[in-house]
């Protein structure tokens, strides 16, 4: 039978886990069409953005996505297209794609 000082001595040296964690899993890397951009615009622009980029989108977002870091702690929630202005006033938007797709 357990003594009230064997149960404290349990709960001030805990029995630690055999060594270290196993390997995080590998996952696969994103498909390569979904990382792929195009240019869109005149051919003859130079391209590039005026900083500083200011978001103009004011009103929220019809569909959110969520998206959670890989140790659980932190979850992202962002809508599927984001629209800003850069520095020259040009606007243009940032579409996100599901996450979870």
């Amino acid at each position: 039978m357990d003594t009230i000082q064997d149960r404290l001595k349990r709960l001030t040296n805990p029995k630690r886990g055999k060594g270290r964690l196993p390997p995080a899993p590998s996952r696969s890397s994103l498909p390569r069409d979904l990382t792929l951009s195009y240019p869109v615009g005149d051919s003859n622009a130079t391209g590039g953005i005026a900083w500083p980029l200011t978001e103009t989108n004011t009103t929220p977002p019809s569909e959110y996505f969520h998206m959670t870091s890989s140790d659980g702690f932190v979850v992202f929630e962002f809508g599927r297209e984001t629209y800003y202005t850069d520095g020259n006033g040009d606007s243009g938007a940032v579409i996100n794609l599901d996450p979870s797709a």
